[in-house]
């Protein structure tokens, strides 16, 4: 009779190769995911590709009701756990320890540990049954070793572990075995399209000289879901090219220049102004800027931006800029109303950002969901996008630069109708957080690529810029490559955005923190925004 497995977070990456790995083997695979109608699609696809019989489930996160009826619902099938793999997880990503929430802290606390908890029960039942089995987490070695504005997804994967241990000792007499993979990084989409931390990561921080990829993990799972380890229990399993065992990581010099040198740029002059600085392949054109001269905002180039999704916002208002007189675009962290709030800049608009009005359509109370559409003032599409700005110095509010098709979401394809790009967000005063490319709107079909980011930056000017191409979008720091995203590329004009937003007003309690009260004041300074196209390429 063929064994089951059930596996989560397994329609992507590292759970996609778990699965595949036991498909292999003839497993049945029963397979959750966020998506039912992911899973499903995966299970069809496995089924068929692999002979074996599979079912996807859609998953509620921390319930334990919806974890019963899944293992209800195997059992009705005829069906019983053999292997349960925990590879789910909340990956807690920028959570520094001033701004993160309680509830955002508990909620990678509630995911990495107590769902998995009570998924491990209902299978363990099961397994109680049936004499035996295996119960595999697909844990971290960041329960060993932390990382930067990572607290509770650090704290999470340590007390997992704590888990699996305690586990191990009360299940073993029913013949359960648990235990524990921990990868380091692992050849994600996250990391791929990464230039810092994937190309220099193989070689400065493994000894190996190399970093995991699926089927690294997936074999590792393999070994500790099946009987190859029968008389292991309790026990950890590092999948890292060697990364955990040192005290300090192997950097070579060169290739620390290398990173440092990163693709050559040249300075171009601007009359008046500070030069810009733009990859040295190909000639370039400026084609749109401000330089902020003068006293006033051109509003023939600029619009404050008020609502979004069909709301306004109630951070966002059209007085926190002024020009200074020394070519400068002041953002000021300001108060209305007893509360802080702050401004958005932007040259076009989000088609879904205007609120709607109520519009009757004949008499069939109908409701048309998109409200007054607005003439861009600007877009435009490929090229190099640059501004030189001077970060906020104060916890509680965050600074970004980036474009965004008007029409992002109305399809699923993102050439069609575009993606946002971050070129720069600061959350946290001197931090880059990691650059990002999004598609398909904000909603079920939402898609999301990080690359570079995280570089402690000086309270001086720095210059941020995006080589946007068809081969995708390349980011720059100072001049210094700092990542590139080769997919979700847009083939459609976007329009550009300089925006500020006090924090706090996204958390569950929607109130502006009180480091953001303390920041009142506080200035973000935009020197310049430019846009270049490419004329020619000596290069080709």
């Amino acid at each position: 009779m063929r064994k089951s497995v059930f596996i989560t977070g397994a329609t992507v990456n590292t759970g996609l190769g778990i699965a595949e790995r036991f498909g292999q083997e003839g497993y049945n695979l029963f397979l959750g995911s966020r998506s039912a109608e992911k899973a499903e699609q995966t299970a069809k696809t496995l089924s068929e590709k692999y002979g074996v019989f599979a079912k996807g489930y859609g998953m509620k996160i921390f319930d334990e009701t919806d974890a019963k009826a899944i293992f209800s619902d195997i059992e009705k099938l005829g069906y019983s756990m053999d292997c349960l793999v925990l590879n789910a997880a909340n990956l807690g990503i920028r959570q520094q320890f001033f701004d993160v929430s309680v509830e955002e802290f508990m909620d990678v606390i509630n995911t990495n540990i107590g769902w998995n908890f009570m998924l491990s029960r209902q299978a363990a039942i099961q397994m109680r049954k049936k004499g035996g089995g295996s119960i595999v987490f697909i844990n971290s070695n960041t329960a060993y070793r932390a990382i930067p504005d990572r607290v509770s997804y650090s704290a999470s994967k340590s007390g997992a572990l704590g888990m699996m241990r305690a586990m191990a000792l009360d299940l073993g007499k029913y013949h359960i075995r648990v235990n524990a993979v921990l990868p380091g990084m692992i050849k994600t989409d996250r990391w791929e399209n990464n230039y810092n931390d994937c190309r220099h990561a193989l070689s400065n921080y493994t000894p190996l000289g190399d970093i995991a990829n699926f089927e690294d993990i997936a074999n590792a799972a393999w070994y500790l879901g099946s009987d190859l380890s029968k008389n292991t229990t309790g026990a950890e399993l590092v999948v890292d090219g060697g990364n955990m065992i040192q005290l300090y990581p192997i950097v070579d010099k060169g290739t620390q220049i290398k990173k440092m040198e990163g693709k050559k740029m040249k300075q171009v002059d601007i009359k008046g102004h500070e030069p810009s600085l733009l990859p040295e392949k190909g000639d370039w054109k400026l084609v749109w800027s401000d330089e902020f001269d003068g006293t006033e905002l051109d509003r023939t180039k600029w619009d404050y931006r008020l609502s979004m999704m069909g709301k306004l916002h109630p951070a966002w208002t059209d007085k926190g800029v002024h020009l200074d007189g020394r070519s400068n675009a002041v953002f000021t962290l300001i108060e209305e109303g007893g509360k802080p709030v702050s401004s958005q800049l932007q040259t076009g608009y989000n088609f879904m950002d205007e609120p709607v009005k109520e519009t009757k359509f004949g008499e069939d109370h109908l409701q048309w969901p998109i409200g007054k559409l607005k003439e861009n003032l600007y877009t435009h599409k490929f090229g190099y996008y640059e501004c030189r700005c001077k970060l906020q110095t104060k916890p509680g509010w965050w600074s970004a630069f980036w474009i965004q098709s008007p029409i992002i979401g109305a399809s699923l394809d993102s050439a069609y109708t575009g993606t946002e790009i971050d070129i720069m967000e600061c959350f946290t005063p001197g931090k880059i957080a990691a650059h990002n490319a999004f598609s398909g709107g904000y909603g079920q079909d939402m898609r999301n690529i990080h690359a570079g980011g995280m570089e402690n930056l000086d309270d001086g000017y720095h210059r941020f810029g995006l080589l946007w191409d068809t081969t995708g979008y390349t980011f720059y720091i100072d001049g210094i490559e700092n990542g590139h995203i080769d997919s979700l590329v847009s083939h459609c004009p976007e329009f550009i955005l300089i925006t500020t937003e006090p924090q706090g007003y996204r958390d569950a309690s929607h109130e502006p923190r009180k480091e953001t009260y303390d920041a009142v004041g506080d200035t973000f300074i935009v020197d310049y925004v430019r846009v270049f196209e490419k004329i020619t390429d000596k290069h080709v």
